[in-house]
């Protein structure tokens, strides 16, 4: 089912790993995706998010954590492959 103009947010959240060195420490971005409860996102979606910079394309990672008032789904981001 593909639905359009559903209200949502996007987190970003840096991680790193810690190394005694900081030169070799990688840093994962982590991508959460907010929106209201009601709407089914299947692991493996593919998610368009429409925004100030363009149209950017990601893909669900898991099953969304669903709660009351909202869900949060963890996103990857898809390489643009042009």
């Amino acid at each position: 089912m593909v639905q359009s103009d559903v209200c949502c947010r996007l987190s970003y959240s840096n991680i790193s790993s810690n190394s005694e060195n900081e030169a070799d420490s990688d840093v994962t971005q982590v991508i959460k995706l907010f929106m209201a409860p009601e709407i089914n996102v299947k692991p493996g979606s593919k998610i368009l998010v429409k925004g100030v910079g363009g149209v950017v394309a990601y893909k669900s990672s898991g099953r969304p954590a669903v709660y009351p008032t909202h869900q949060e789904i963890l996103l990857d981001l898809v390489e643009d492959k042009a």
